[in-house]
């Protein structure tokens, strides 16, 4: 697997249906879904509204032109809510991600697929010193994705919901 065959590509209508047979595979419902499984009309709905939501920007992640999972970015100030539960005040990005397609999972491919992101989106597109990012703690997996690419642990964070996020931290000076 090469950092190479990596891009990304802005999410469009016609992926929709790709995003909701991605959150009902196993792997994607346990970590990303909270282990729902989602109707089509609820992707359809959340995932349409993003494609409108000037906010955060969603991304189809290609391996060889191959759509194999999604990513989305955004700044932590334009969501003051979570800015507060976790009580993070700097001015920094985030992002959350899943691979969907089965077979490109266990290949080393997130932190690669992270690296670049965070070089080629966050560091670029965002004027921020810093990505944050909160993998629920019980992903052992992603966590190690976000360590390998330089991301380190600052605290744990309660949020309302009662789940617990794991906030890594990574500065442009790091990569």
């Amino acid at each position: 697997m090469q950092s190479s065959s990596i891009t990304f590509r802005l999410l469009a209508e016609a992926d929709i249906e790709q995003i909701h047979q991605w959150l009902n595979e196993e792997h994607v419902a346990e970590s990303y879904g909270e282990g729902k499984y989602p109707e089509y009309e609820q992707v359809a709905k959340k995932f349409g509204d993003k494609i409108e939501e000037s906010k955060i920007h969603c991304y189809i992640i290609e391996y060889d032109s191959q759509p194999i999972g999604f990513i989305q970015t955004y700044l932590l100030s334009d969501y003051p809510e979570y800015q507060q539960e976790i009580d993070m005040h700097e001015e920094a990005a985030s992002l959350d991600l899943f691979i969907g397609n089965p077979n490109y999972i266990g290949k080393g491919l997130g932190s690669m697929i992270i690296k670049k992101l965070v070089k080629e989106v966050i560091f670029t597109k965002f004027n921020v010193s810093a990505c944050i990012v909160g993998p629920n703690v019980k992903n052992k997996a992603s966590i190690h994705a976000f360590e390998k690419v330089g991301f380190e642990y600052f605290k744990t964070a309660k949020l309302k919901d009662g789940t617990e996020e794991y906030l890594l931290k990574i500065s442009n000076d790091k990569l």
